[in-house]
């Protein structure tokens, strides 16, 4: 079977990959099976800074206060909050508290490398500012999202990903974003940064000199098992968080499958 018949797309991204690689069995049960998950505060919150970062930096809302509401209101609008996973600590509560702060640390961050003679890439007449990268690798067709490219006063160019998490990016994500960049737009970035921002700062810089053979070979052995259906669960101590555990073959019941997908009787 083809990729897309048996995800729906016709590619993979690398957070795609890092998941049929982490759990395979996760992987068929959300991308496949199409079971729906409602996730974290946390990862909610983290898309809603990546909201609206985004729309401070594209200068389409102009106040940290406005763009994190209309983030919050975009990102809850067909959500279930009260299905959200809550943290032990970092809950709804923590996370609306501490956002507007990272946020406005952020702007100071970025316009402190302004200052400095920094500015952002530019593609296409346009500020590189969450912009698509489309390419393969190892054959595979292969799409990704950058959050930020930037350029010094020296003309080196730097991709910046941008975390809200406790734990960076992999390296490899970074370099995945490098050479579909250079494939989408033919550049080659010379850096790759993650700013982190807990700490409002750059917690790693590489610089992209390493072959594409490391990752070219994990989406190869990727798409390999996926569209020959191979899927084996990978039982470890997030399994207690797993949404989709309930249906695990391992750890669940696939059987219980079938009965969310049996259509609502109507009432009489």
């Amino acid at each position: 079977m083809t990729l897309e018949l048996i995800t729906g797309k016709d590619y993979l991204s690398f957070s795609a990959v890092r998941n049929y690689a982490n759990c395979s069995e996760q992987f068929r049960l959300e991308r496949v099976v199409g079971i729906r998950t409602h996730g974290s505060w946390a990862m909610v919150a983290g898309n809603v800074f990546h909201t609206a970062s985004e729309k401070l930096d594209k200068e389409e809302i102009l106040t940290t206060q406005a763009a994190l509401e209309f983030a919050w209101a975009h990102e809850l609008r067909d959500r279930e909050p009260d299905r959200i996973r809550e943290g032990k600590r970092e809950n709804r509560a923590w996370w609306e508290e501490k956002l507007l702060g990272f946020l406005q640390e952020y702007v100071r961050w970025r316009d402190d490398r302004f200052s400095q003679g920094w500015s952002w890439l530019e593609l296409n007449g346009k500020p590189a500012v969450e912009f698509p990268v489309r390419g393969e690798l190892g054959g595979v067709p292969a799409l990704g999202y950058v959050d930020r490219a930037m350029v010094n006063p020296q003309g080196q160019v730097f991709v910046v990903d941008i975390k809200t998490g406790r734990w960076p990016a992999p390296r490899e994500q970074l370099d995945a974003y490098a050479y579909l960049m250079q494939q989408t737009y033919d550049l080659m970035p010379d850096f790759g940064q993650m700013y982190g921002a807990r700490k409002a700062e750059i917690t790693d810089t590489y610089a992209f000199d390493r072959s594409r053979e490391h990752l070219d070979s994990w989406f190869r052995a990727a798409v390999l098992g996926i569209t020959n259906e191979i899927y084996l669960p990978n039982p470890n101590q997030l399994c207690g968080s797993c949404e989709v555990q309930p249906f695990c073959s391992l750890k669940g019941d696939p059987n219980s499958i079938a009965e969310i997908s049996k259509p609502k009787k109507k009432g009489k």
